[in-house]
């Protein structure tokens, strides 16, 4: 947190990034370095000391051992940021977040076998806040915990109403944020929802991000496996973005993987996407797993995913996301 002049922030980054020896160990220290400049910044020391913090955090979200500048858009960013958390605070505890369902559809049979609970943020003054802005400050602010309880309550319930209609049942499945899943919340939550009945056993599927699973792979196995014993299908999400060790992934107790989006989107266009995927829905039919192929939107993507043994889809080209009704 200094106010020094950028001009020596650079060479000060070098300097302390340089090797330490301490009783014969080799140390590194990783410097972020904010700098605010008198008089522009500001015009008394806790001003700049201020806007030179805002510059170390940037610093520090933009991967360490450098140094940022302050700009009033840091100011109006860190603003905006505490407004979209208050305001998150107050919509969970007005329950004003709404859960829209997109189909998941048997490759096969053309079926509707299961939807996707995704959730959606029309905010009353803000409008309608698209998830890729608010959803990554709930999982720095601890939020995405009680909200994603939110949501396996509330698609739960609608559950309940559907069948209460008479209409067939199908499979709900809810994502799981990593900080969720990692302190264990979503097991009580399911426990609870199977208690007061707004559950049945293999209603229930849970969609963990590949880098979740791949973070600590004994406390996942223990995780899953209770998440298993209560009946709930377990889906590896995203898979392909992360760095998993196949070894590991078939010791856990997986049911489905479901291939990212963006491999979909490049089958038939970018060269040897058509062969990853077939191998990626081969390497999961091997290990037993159910394959998922989301962000669909075309005939010919159905068309090559069906004769590559795919065994559900959803995307654009059977249905966006929907209102429950």
């Amino acid at each position: 947190r200094l106010g020094i002049g950028y001009n020596r922030a650079a060479s000060l980054v070098e300097r302390v990034s340089a090797p330490v020896t301490a009783a014969g160990h080799e140390l590194y220290v990783t410097p972020s370095v904010g700098v605010s400049i008198f008089p522009n910044d500001g015009q008394d020391v806790h001003t700049l000391l201020r806007h030179a913090d805002m510059a170390m955090y940037q610093a520090k979200a933009s991967g360490r051992r450098c140094y940022r500048v302050f700009s009033s858009a840091m100011e109006r960013a860190a603003a905006e940021k505490l407004e979209l958390e208050a305001a998150m605070r107050r919509s969970l505890e007005r329950e004003e977040f709404m859960v829209h369902y997109q189909p998941q559809v048997c490759l096969n049979s053309g079926r509707v076998v299961g939807v996707e609970a995704l959730l959606r943020w029309n905010q009353p003054q803000m409008g309608f806040v698209l998830p890729g802005r608010f959803i990554p400050l709930a999982e720095d602010t601890g939020l995405i915990v009680p909200i994603g309880e939110w949501v396996l309550q509330a698609a739960a319930a609608q559950q309940q109403r559907w069948r209460a209609r008479g209409l067939p049942q199908v499979r709900i499945a809810a994502n799981v944020s990593a900080r969720q899943f990692w302190q264990g919340a979503v097991v009580g939550t399911v426990r609870q929802l199977l208690a007061r009945g707004l559950l049945s056993r293999g209603s229930l599927e849970i969609e963990v991000t590949e880098s979740a699973v791949m973070r600590d792979v004994a406390q996942t196995a223990r995780l899953l496996e209770a998440l298993r014993e209560l009946g709930v299908v377990i889906t590896v999400d995203d898979f392909g973005t992360g760095y998993s060790s196949l070894a590991y992934l078939r010791q856990l107790p997986l049911q489905k993987l479901k291939i990212d989006q963006s491999f979909v989107h490049e089958i038939g266009v970018a060269p040897g996407a058509d062969r990853l995927v077939r191998q990626i829905i081969d390497l999961a039919h091997a290990m037993g797993m159910t394959v998922v192929s989301e962000g669909i939107e075309s005939a010919e993507q159905l068309r090559l995913l069906q004769a590559w043994g795919c065994d559900e889809g959803q995307g654009h080209y059977f249905a966006r996301a929907l209102r429950a009704e």
